[in-house]
């Protein structure tokens, strides 16, 4: 019997091999230089990545949660207020504006994108909806265009949730570049990943970059002098010089995701699995996970563990099965999600990472096939 081949889901080691050194030497300059707080390496970062995205700021701040918080914050929005965003995300969107003291109102998303359904985000529109919190799920963007529609008709504010999309483009332009504000993750398994945690918040409104300024830094514009009530979120020296080196393999590494998810595309049996949207002339996903749908998932990924194959669910549950929401808004789910639904109960995501060798794509594709057919 041959041995069996293993292909760990994300190994963070393996990916960062050929940049180790200008990793090494960011931290050793870093320690050099003795600042570590607030200084040139974050000045970098943030005009360095504020200007991959296309807007005419960014804010480094401690994490992704913080860089959504931060934007609920900068448009004023609290208690009372109603954010509407999608019912399948990672529960940080969520979180966040439970945070600020508002009410999340979960749309369904759309079966094929899976990303918010413009149609279930219209209906649930209501006087005291503030804001479209939308989520580029799994690196696909949003349908923009419509979202961009809904927000001018009933004159709504719009924040892009970018933490898995670091480099999409919708219709030409960087998702983070179409909403009021866009907040992005660097955790280290994202796109752009440091190496610890970290976030940011983009906008082309410097009154609004200029309110995360304080925000992150204790309400404070000038040393000891605090206009707002603020916190502690920001993004460190380190982190900064990382991820400016990060950065700089970002498009390299998104078209080797790309042609992973290509493979895979191409390879996987479509009969019995259904596949994510290719690309096209409008929608490039920054393909952060590849993830398929299949009935008994939760056998098929037992099998791939065998066959040496890491998986993992992105998500196992949608946000209103979640215990957290069902205690405090179970009144306001005031909508079904079907499509949610389904897609939890079948979703796997599959081994997709740059330096993914097409011979382990193949093979994982193959094992697919085999464990769904039998």
């Amino acid at each position: 019997m041959p041995p069996v081949r293993e292909i760990p889901f994300y190994p963070l080691s393996t990916i960062l091999k050929n940049r180790a050194d200008s990793l090494h030497n960011a931290f050793t300059e870093t320690l050099a230089e003795g600042c570590f707080v607030l200084g040139p390496k974050l000045s970098h970062f943030e005009n360095k990545f504020g200007s991959y995205v296309g807007t005419k700021s960014c804010v480094g701040v401690s994490s992704g949660h913080d860089a959504l918080v931060m934007c609920l914050e900068c448009l004023g929005i609290g208690p009372g207020d109603e954010v509407i965003l999608p019912a399948l995300t990672f529960v940080s969107t969520c979180l966040a504006v439970q945070e600020v003291g508002a009410t999340p109102i979960l749309a369904d998303v759309d079966p094929l994108t899976r990303n918010i359904d413009i149609t279930a985000v219209e209906k649930s529109i209501t006087d005291r909806t503030k804001a479209l919190l939308v989520v580029h799920l799994y690196g696909r963007p949003c349908d923009m265009a419509g979202v961009e529609r809904l927000a001018k008709r009933y004159d709504l504010r719009v924040i892009e949730d970018c933490a898995q999309a670091h480099g999409a483009t919708f219709d030409g332009r960087r998702v983070g570049t179409f909403s009021d504000l866009g907040a992005f993750s660097f955790y280290p398994t994202k796109n752009l990943g440091a190496l610890g945690d970290g976030g940011a918040v983009c906008s082309s409104n410097t009154e609004y970059t200029a309110s995360a300024r304080a925000l992150r830094n204790y309400g404070s514009t000038e040393k000891y002098h605090h206009e707002i009530r603020g916190k502690n979120s920001r993004l460190d020296e380190l982190q900064a010089a990382f991820l400016a080196i990060q950065l700089d393999f970002l498009d390299q590494d998104n078209d080797l995701r790309a042609e992973i998810a290509a493979t895979y595309s191409n390879c996987l049996d479509t009969r019995l699995i259904k596949i994510p949207p290719a690309d096209d002339a409008v929608y490039t996903s920054a393909w952060h996970l590849y993830v398929i749908e299949v009935e008994n998932r939760d056998v098929l990924r037992k099998q791939l563990a065998k066959s040496g194959i890491g998986t993992e669910l992105h998500y196992p549950m949608a946000i209103h099965q979640q215990n957290f929401f069902k205690s405090h808004y179970a009144s306001e789910a005031r909508n079904e999600f079907p499509n949610a639904e389904k897609i939890t109960a079948s979703c796997i995501s599959l081994p997709a990472w740059p330096g993914m060798s097409q011979a382990d794509v193949e093979y994982v594709a193959e094992q697919v096939n085999r464990y769904v057919s039998a």
